[in-house]
């Protein structure tokens, strides 16, 4: 029984890494057409895409999970650091897809081998 809910739970974690690229790559295109810097478009971008999760868990009084142990966040900065890099050529659809990949590939690598971030540790 506990294997299907696992089996079920790998298939969220790869939607939502999907939904986290596609939020932050719109978040960065939009701070990017406002006129923002590149401090600016990381930081709409990274929100964009992690800021509900955020809200969620903060409203659940839980520590959020992007302070102390995933890697959710890296991949959306390192996307608006390479949006950033790469915008003079966003009118290239290969161009936009590559820079979305390379944040997926991050993201699902951080997944399947259970990369987190460095932390304290944490008692239970």
């Amino acid at each position: 029984m506990y294997s299907k809910f696992s089996k079920i739970n790998k298939y969220a974690l790869v939607i939502d890494a999907v939904g986290l690229v596609t939020f932050a790559f719109i978040g960065d295109s939009r701070a990017y057409d406002a006129g923002l810097g590149a401090f600016g478009i990381i930081l709409i971008g990274t929100i964009s895409a992690v800021g509900g999760g955020l809200l969620r868990d903060i409203s659940i009084s839980e520590t959020p999970q992007i302070f102390y142990k995933d890697l959710y966040a890296t991949p959306a900065i390192i996307l608006g650091i390479l949006y950033i890099v790469f915008r003079n050529f966003t009118n290239s659809q290969l161009m936009i897809w590559v820079v979305i990949l390379i944040a997926l590939v991050l993201r699902l690598c951080a997944i399947y081998f259970k990369i987190n971030l460095w932390g304290p540790w944490r008692k239970n």
